[in-house]
């Protein structure tokens, strides 16, 4: 008799990482939200958001990302936080956001997907002036 071979679940693919820039306001939210959304749509399901190089975050810039949070749970996704600067983190804290979130101290290995930024805007990684 033969044995029934367990089920091995299929393998996990590795989180889709998205490099913010190194502010996340009123002028690019939009763009911004517009491009993790489609992400979204064409069906990746695991993000990363890797803030590691974004010094500022207004109001807008988290209404913007509580706004993806609840659009990634309609689609069955997740995205999560990683690399926050202190700055930002202590920003996420005063606005009692971070329960909201999943916060990931290091920015995991995954799949790099580099937004590009609108014309005028500077790469995620220039340094701040």
């Amino acid at each position: 008799m033969v044995q029934p071979s367990p089920r091995v679940p299929p393998p996990v693919a590795p989180p889709l990482i998205v490099r913010v820039p190194r502010a996340l306001t009123i002028s690019n939210r939009q763009p911004f939200r517009a491009y993790v959304a489609e992400l979204l749509a064409r069906g990746e399901r695991d993000i990363v958001l890797d803030l590691s190089a974004a010094h500022f975050v207004d109001s807008a810039g988290l209404a913007m990302l509580i706004g993806l949070r609840n659009l990634a749970r309609a689609y069955g996704a997740s995205i999560g936080l990683a690399g926050l600067t202190d700055d930002v983190l202590e920003i996420f804290e005063l606005g009692k956001l971070v329960p909201f979130f999943t916060v990931l101290p290091l920015v995991p290995s995954g799949r790099a997907d580099l937004w590009q930024a609108p014309e005028g805007e500077p790469h995620p990684h220039t340094p701040p002036e």
